[in-house]
This record gives C-alpha cells, sequence and structure tokens, in this order.
C-alpha cells in the first residue's frame, strides 16, 4: 500500500529572533523491504540561507538549515511518499527472557542495530526502580522475550489510562507510571524503561500514524 504524507511543523518564538539553525528528523525512514520511503520534500518558510542534507548514525535522513532573517516564527512543511508492505505474521522465535542477557552479551557488533546501544538509560527514561517493579509483577523468567513484550504492552493497555491533559513533554516516565495515565509517548516510555530493566533492549522510534475514525467520525489530524 503506498500513502501520502503531509505534515507542518511551526516553531512559534517569545521574540523575534535574528538568526537560528535546526537540525530536521521528518521524513519517514525505510524498514527494509516492509517500507520504503519513494520521495520526500521538506520545504521551510522562511527559506533558510543555508541548507545541508546527511544521514545519522541510525540511518535517518537529517536536514539543517540555517537562518539569517530577523522573524518570530518559522514554518516547516513535509511531504513524502511511502510504500508500505502488509508484515508477515510473527512466529515466536525468541529466547527466554532467562536467557537473553547471554546471547546480548555473544554480539561483538557496534552497528545501527546493536543491542548494546538500546540497554542504558537515556535522558528521556532513566534508571527507577518503578519500571523494575512493574516488569517484575508481569513477568515470568521462564516467558520468551516476545511473549513478555505482549505481556507488558497488554498490562500497560490495561492499567494505564489515555490523558491528554495528565502530562508534559517534560514528564518524568516514573511519575506517568505511578498515577496510571498519560499519552502516547507516556506508555512509550514506560515500556521501555520496563524492558530495559529486565536486559530487553528498546528504544524509542516516532512517526506518522493514520487513525480509522469510528463510524460518522473524522479522521485524526495533528498530535495528540
Amino acid at each position: 500500500m503506498r500513502y501520502a504524507v503531509t505534515a507542518e511543523f511551526r516553531y512559534d518564538y517569545a521574540a523575534p529572533v535574528v538568526s537560528g539553525r535546526t537540525l530536521l528528523r521528518l521524513a519517514p525512514a525505510g524498514q527494509g523491504s516492509a517500507q520504503r520511503c519513494l520521495v520526500a520534500r521538506l520545504d521551510a518558510d522562511p527559506p533558510p540561507a543555508e541548507r545541508t542534507e546527511r544521514r545519522d548514525f541510525f540511518g535517518n535522513a537529517v536536514t539543517g538549515m540555517a537562518f539569517r532573517t530577523a522573524g518570530r516564527s518559522a514554518v516547516f512543511r513535509l511531504s513524502a511518499q511511502v510504500e508500505r508492505r502488509a508484515p508477515a505474521p510473527l512466529a515466536d522465535l525468541s529466547p527466554p527472557l532467562a536467557r537473553l542477557g547471554a546471547e546480548v552479551a555473544s554480539v561483538a557488533a557496534l552497528g545501527p542495530l546493536a543491542p548494546h546501544h538500546f540497554l542504558g538509560p537515556s535522558p528521556r527514561v532513566r534508571d527507577d526502580p518503578a519500571f523494575a517493579r512493574f516488569a517484575h509483577e508481569t513477568l515470568a523468567r521462564e516467558v520468551s522475550v516476545l511473549a513478555g513484550l505482549r505481556a507488558l504492552g497488554a498490562r500497560l493497555h490495561a492499567e494505564m489510562r489515555f490523558d491528554p491533559a495528565a502530562t508534559t513533554v517534560e514528564t518524568d516516565p516514573a511519575h506517568a507510571l505511578a498515577a496510571r495515565h498519560g499519552v502516547c509517548q507516556d506508555f512509550s516510555h514506560v515500556l521501555i524503561g520496563a524492558l530495559r530493566a529486565v536486559g530487553v533492549p528498546a528504544g524509542y522510534v516516532s512517526g506518522y500514524l493514520r487513525t480509522d475514525p469510528p463510524p460518522g467520525g473524522v479522521r485524526l489530524t495533528g498530535a495528540d
């Protein structure tokens, strides 16, 4: 299936700025044969004085822009064509959770997908005993990694309530877990923290979501 992706992002400043630089990672990424970004275009208003294109360590398209005109806002517009293939049924070939540590330790590579990059604390997901408690309460040591992932996700879905007024982008995920409510970002960060706490590599992946509205409803556009 082919998707047309359009998005608009806006910076508003409290006072006029005379210059600025920004790095943008907005183009959909490729995912092997499952997803291909056929074309992507990124425009800015005002137009940048400088523009660079590169790939970062993880393969994301990075656009750098520099501005030298005074203003109180900047708008970035993305248009892209993405081809997606339906995923094949996922067979559970993952090792038991108790054996995962040894398997990860045997990986010598340090490329973009090496598990070692996704095990430790990160700026948005710090070590917190609450994540370990949540994971250990949910999982048995003999469970497979994939089954454990599904069990944690199911518990989050059952116990946490979606509430766009409960948190901000700065809310600590441990606080969202304790309160049992938040938004998609909070759910993701709690799951990442719980997985890392039991030795499962996990990281945050952003993207564009096509929603299916209820009968008679309007398709959601924008950010939560």
